[in-house]
């Protein structure tokens, strides 16, 4: 068992001690606000602990370890700074282009979909003063610049077990070969903003790398209607599924689950495949 596999069972642990101290209502409360009450002298200990070490443990320490944090420090902040000076430079530019900021970390938007109400927080919404037009714009603080384009689509790659609703073809999706959906945000987001801004709201990032000199704004120039319109019939595609409790095949390496370690990072070998026909499908069990 390796790390990754007993944060994961930590994890899991407490959820389940959690949702039985919900179920016991008032036995519940009395312990969390014990636990509450603990958490808060443990945290304020901490602080004066930590502020007292810093006032008279560097004041006592060897120059090397003063220098030491106070460069840390330095060259956190001076990262920062420099980060923030590239974005305004970057902002000033999309300003005299006419834009203007009209939303920011909005959740006020929301839709209806395949019977799930879908709602999220935008980063910002833009319209541009000179042509009325709007975008969705969404800040990535990465280390590595990704243009929208890749960060949704991905090549089809084995096409054997994928939700055939995720395929794109390769004239849709203006590539050589046939691409797949693996992040549907922005166009989500598109959605969410339709009621308010109409159906033609353009998408993008606001890139925030390490390398400065790639911080910029990206519009997805080539996200046509019909693209977005085959992103939503993924999106439905995958809350029906949802919603009938299909849940197979399993990914082979998925991005984000808290739960792929308890599995041994390879769902295939340790669930067994539901039948074909008959019983609830979808609903694989584990293998002994």
């Amino acid at each position: 068992m390796n790390w990754s596999q007993l944060k994961t069972i930590l994890w899991l642990r407490w959820r389940l001690t959690r949702n039985q101290w919900t179920r016991s209502q008032g036995l519940a409360a009395v312990l969390a606000a014990i636990i509450a009450a603990s958490a808060l002298v443990l945290g304020g200990a901490c602080f004066v602990g930590g502020l007292l070490a810093g006032i008279f443990g560097l004041a006592q320490s060897q120059p090397v370890v003063v220098w030491g944090v106070w460069l840390g420090v330095t060259l956190a902040v001076e990262s920062a700074v420099r980060r923030l000076r590239a974005f305004a430079a970057r902002q000033v530019a999309w300003h005299a282009a006419g834009w203007e900021i009209v939303e920011f970390e909005s959740d006020r938007h929301a839709f209806d979909w395949h019977g799930v109400r879908v709602q999220g927080r935008i980063d910002r919404v833009d319209r541009n003063g000179r042509d009325g037009r709007v975008c969705v714009l969404d800040y990535k603080s990465t280390d590595r610049t990704t243009m929208p384009p890749q960060a949704h689509l991905a090549a089809a790659g084995d096409t054997t077990d994928l939700l055939p609703e995720a395929l794109v073809p390769a004239g849709l999706a203006q590539t050589r070969k046939d691409r797949r959906w693996i992040d549907l945000q922005l166009p989500v987001y598109r959605e969410m903003v339709r009621a308010a801004y109409g159906p033609d709201a353009q998408v993008g990032y606001v890139l925030l790398p390490a390398t400065l000199g790639d911080t910029q704004f990206v519009l997805w120039e080539d996200y046509a209607d019909a693209l977005h319109a085959h992103a939503m019939a993924c999106a439905g595609a995958v809350i029906d599924r949802l919603r009938a409790n299909v849940f197979w095949p399993p990914a082979a390496s998925p991005a984000y689950d808290d739960f792929e370690s308890l599995l041994f990072d390879d769902a295939r070998q340790f669930i067994v495949a539901p039948p074909a026909s008959g019983g609830p499908a979808g609903r694989g069990e584990v293998a002994p």
